[in-house]
């Protein structure tokens, strides 16, 4: 049965309650905890200044981080996927936002998470959206396992913001809240899974996941403004979309349908400026709650020995290169998301570097519980310490961005006014010393793109050449444009299909194909040659000119036909391949390597 207002006012109760029950824990022998908030939707141009997210960085928490390089990927938009290692390009998507469906369908609700936690003797609690398509039809078929507490959100009612149902535990009947905030609702949910916690002596995990900033959903199936609570409904009115060289620029940028849109008007920029401003007032409301926890875990003694850690599932972007409100693009905008990490041994105010991205989390909270990683995640775990920031680290210098499906009409007040467009592309980001680099393959052509974030941050002029010439006008680390192309669409070719220590070391693959290249193959596996042991591990590595034959013979990343889904037909090449001494053949063969996970043969996965 649905809970109205007389069952949430005896919700509070009982919460203010068990609250005063509860008893201060002594943290200074006990395993940490993880507190995991992920807010939904809220790109880098969203953080508002002076907010208590800053909290996690500044001085009252004593500890903090904030990764500049963390990317979040567009296949993986929905927060239950953070509690997964493994890249999903290696699941069937049709159609892409099946979600919770295609989550059980593919067997995957023993292998995620919260139940290798509690295999290691962690509790674990969950409040607000899981994942798209988990709904009040079939939230319990089969409920998702692994949590001592849940509250899940709950389709058709996940984006309303004051009128939501929740799936409470695998027991319990929903509960309806007409009027309640969807973000006071998380807060008070989350603030009595603490109290439960902190009463066991076992570490705990909690994830906490609101909607904000999510575009609201509106019951007859349009798209609305975030719906902000009355504390901040008249806050931030002259905050305007920030005017970067992106935003509505003179001269159109990009690829495919986003390079043919036209300038915005004044009228539009300015709903899109109210559009905005709805979204810093419900990132506020999170702000508080944010604050409300840090509180909560200040009360009990565990602040300390707490790791907080605060990101999104995605970017956004509102009128940058021209395009109207939404996220599903591969640009800065969309992919660079906030990932701020704090609690024992993270050292203070600090901003770094590192490359990161969602399937790199899960083997982060394993290393916060002092959990062995598992040998099949595709992710290797974020430094978050003070000790591996400063020492050697073996975290990849590369991430891959994918998407499938069409952009349709924008969530913002205006949208595109025409048909759906063509949105499906693979891209890559590659951080490294001397290099930030973005390069892409989309579907609609095939067209390509190139941008050197070094000299153009905002990714307007699009660097990728066709030609074959060694051109030395323009260089990247010293090398000309097609020799860094065939590289990184050799990286590409290998990350769109990898899984487990090929996507952690996808140079290594690459090489040990090159090694094989150069080698008498005895027996047709290039496993059985004797590998280089100065394998390039970075891309300014296999820049070396006597690579440039192999990288060149390598198939290009491409696509047959655009599709709504991750079709293997549409995928054109899925490995790269060792070439025959002369260099003028392709042996054509899909590399396994038991021990790099590659997948070249048997896409029974996918």
């Amino acid at each position: 049965m649905f809970i109205f207002w007389a069952l949430a006012l005896a919700y509070v109760i009982s919460f203010l309650e068990h609250l005063s029950d509860a008893a201060p824990v002594d943290s200074s022998t006990a395993r940490p905890n993880v507190l995991f908030i992920m807010s939904d939707d809220q790109g880098m141009n969203s953080i508002i200044p002076q907010n208590n997210l800053i909290n996690l960085t500044a001085s009252r928490s004593s500890y903090g981080i904030s990764f500049c390089n963390a990317i979040g990927k567009q296949i993986n938009r929905r927060p239950g996927n953070v509690l997964q290692s493994p890249l999903l390009h290696g699941i069937p998507l049709l159609p892409v936002k099946s979600g919770y469906t295609k989550f059980v369908s593919e067997n995957l609700t023993e292998r995620y998470l919260p139940v290798w936690l509690q295999n290691h003797n962690v509790n674990t609690f969950y409040v607000g959206k899981l994942m798209n398509a988990l709904s009040t039809d079939n939230w319990k078929s089969p409920y998702a396992p692994g949590w001592n507490h849940s509250s899940f959100l709950l389709d058709p009612y996940t984006y309303q913001y004051t009128n939501t149902t929740w799936g409470i535990d695998k027991t319990q009947e929903p509960e309806h809240y007409l009027g309640n905030h969807t973000t006071d609702l998380t807060a008070s949910k989350s603030l009595a899974y603490i109290d439960d916690a902190v009463k066991s002596n076992n570490p705990f995990f909690l994830m906490v996941a609101p909607i904000a900033p999510h575009v609201e959903h509106l019951p007859d199936g349009g798209l609305g403004a975030p719906v902000p609570q009355k504390k901040w409904e008249s806050a931030f009115q002259n905050m305007t979309v920030p005017q970067t060289p992106d935003f509505n620029p003179q001269t159109a940028s990009g690829a495919a349908w986003i390079k043919d849109l036209p300038l915005q008007n004044q009228t539009v920029v300015d709903a899109n400026n109210e559009y905005y401003r709805a979204r810093l007032r419900v990132i506020a409301g999170v702000d508080d709650m944010v604050q409300q926890l840090i509180d909560r875990l200040e009360k009990y003694g565990v602040l300390n020995n707490t790791y907080i850690v605060y990101t999104t599932d995605n970017g956004y972007h509102i009128g940058q290169k021209r395009m109207q409100p939404g996220k599903q693009c591969p640009y800065e905008t969309d992919i660079n998301i906030p990932f701020i990490v704090r609690g024992p041994n993270v050292p203070a105010g600090n901003t770094v570097n590192v490359t990161s991205s969602h399937t790199d989390v899960a083997p982060m909270i394993f290393e916060m519980f002092g959990i062995p990683t598992m040998d099949d995640f595709d992710g290797s775990s974020i430094p978050f310490t003070a000790e591996k920031l400063t020492g050697e680290t073996a975290k990849s210098e590369h991430v891959i961005v994918e998407y499938w499906g069409n952009m349709t009409g924008g969530e913002g007040p205006i949208g595109y006014g025409s048909g759906p467009k063509f949105n499906t592309y693979k891209a890559l980001r590659v951080f490294g010393s001397g290099y930030n680099l973005y390069y892409s393959v989309w579907c609609k052509d095939n067209e390509h793109e190139l941008y050197d974030l070094t000299a153009d941050p905002y990714q307007q002029t699009n660097i990728f050449t066709t030609s074959t010439a060694n051109d030395t006008s323009t260089q990247i680390l010293g090398r000309p444009l097609p020799a860094v192309q065939d590289r990184l669409d050799a990286l590409l070719l290998v990350l769109k299909s990898c899984k487990q220590n090929s996507c952690r070391k996808a140079w290594t693959v690459l090489h040990k194909l090159q090694n094989a290249t150069n080698s008498t193959i005895t027996s047709g596996s290039p496993d059985n040659s004797t590998q280089d042991a100065a394998t390039p591990a970075s891309l300014a590595e296999a820049l070396d000119p006597k690579f440039d034959h192999f990288y060149a013979a390598q198939p290009k990343v491409s696509f047959d036909y655009c599709d709504q889904g991750y079709i293997i037909a549409a995928e054109g090449p899925m490995s790269p391949v060792s070439v025959s001494g002369n260099g003028s053949e392709a042996l054509g063969r899909r590399w396994v390597a038991i021990d790099d996970g590659w997948e070249g043969m048997d896409y029974e996965r996918m």
